[in-house]
């Protein structure tokens, strides 16, 4: 029975037969190296992921936002029935009200006034202002025309109170950016939040000839007034000869990583006219080495839009020179 037990092992056949502890240590080695590059797999997928995530959070915010403003521009201007669209176009303060006004590096004054614009735009951030009638009976109306907080506007009350979209960025309570609506409503003067981490938002104006032409050239708020000044034409009439305008935003994630961690440079306008107006427009050119070291690491694009104003009367008031960059 000892011999034919022995030859049983010696044949691998017996219940002794088992690993070395060399060839442990190895399977231990092989199975943490596999486990190791799974988790790392993992780790790059799932960083992916939320970065992808990150980048389509924010590109719906700078679409929405942007298609508030540019409805806001289309309906800038749009008389009231009966009413002659010169007579809405004063100046910026007065009784009255522009269809369309705006300021460099400002932001929309907290008083009750309609527009009060203060310096202390966010990054270099510029303020736009936009009038409109509303359509309709009653206070919201029937729903065709919105401000920028998404309420209707009525025809009864548009001219002297709710038909105003004004457009901002300001902090909110963490130092964080964001770009605000300000708007007449039923109870007064409100602002409300449309798009969270608008670090900057920058507004060029379109002029032409004539209202019903087509832009010859885009400069800011300072240049537009500065060529009114210098060729004798009244802030409100100058206002008048803006066809088009062109926003832009730069806009940032929420999540604070990003897969390249070098600092990055953005044009909002495009290179050719960072190179020329960024030192006198300075939220155009954004360098992520200037903003606070908590403000580093987080994805960040530009969006730019063009959008004509559809409301504006045909007249001939000569286009004063404004200087500065055309684009």
């Amino acid at each position: 029975m000892t011999r034919s037990f022995w030859i049983s092992r010696r044949r691998g056949q017996g219940p002794a037969a088992g690993f070395t502890l060399i060839e442990v240590l190895v399977a231990l080695v092989l199975g943490a190296l596999v486990t190791a590059m799974a988790g790392s797999a993992l780790l790059v997928g799932r960083q992916a992921q939320r970065h992808q995530d990150d980048a389509d959070r924010l590109d719906d915010s700078a679409r929405y936002a942007m298609g508030v403003m540019e409805n806001a521009v289309r309906q800038a201007g749009l008389p009231e029935p009966g009413l002659a669209l010169d007579a809405d176009l004063r100046s910026l303060g007065d009784a009255g009200s522009d269809a369309l006004s705006g300021s460099d590096e400002s932001v929309a004054g907290a008083s009750a006034e309609r527009i009060a614009p203060r310096r202390g735009g966010v990054n270099g951030s510029d303020m736009l202002a936009l009038h409109f009638a509303g359509s309709g009976s009653g206070v919201h109306g029937d729903g065709s025309v919105v401000n920028c907080a998404g309420f209707g506007v009525g025809a009864e009350r548009a001219h002297g109170d709710d038909g105003w979209s004004i457009f901002y960025v300001t902090l909110d309570r963490r130092g964080d950016a964001q770009l605000m609506c300000k708007y007449h409503g039923r109870h007064g003067w409100s602002s409300v939040a449309l798009a969270a981490g608008v670090e900057s938002f920058q507004v060029l104006y379109g002029i032409a000839d004539t209202p019903a032409g087509v832009a010859t050239g885009f400069v800011r708020a300072t240049q537009l007034l500065q060529g009114a000044a210098n060729s004798g034409v009244s802030a409100e009439r100058i206002w008048q000869r803006v066809v088009s305008v062109r926003l832009s935003l730069l806009v940032r994630g929420t999540e604070r990583f990003r897969l390249d961690p070098a600092d990055q440079r953005f044009d909002l306008f495009g290179a050719l006219y960072a190179q020329q107006d960024a030192m006198s427009d300075r939220g155009t050119h954004i360098d992520e080495a200037t903003l606070p070291a908590r403000q580093h690491g987080y994805l960040r694009r530009v969006f730019t839009t063009t959008t004509r104003l559809r409301n504006r009367p045909v007249g001939d008031v000569r286009t004063p020179n404004a200087g500065g960059t055309a684009i």
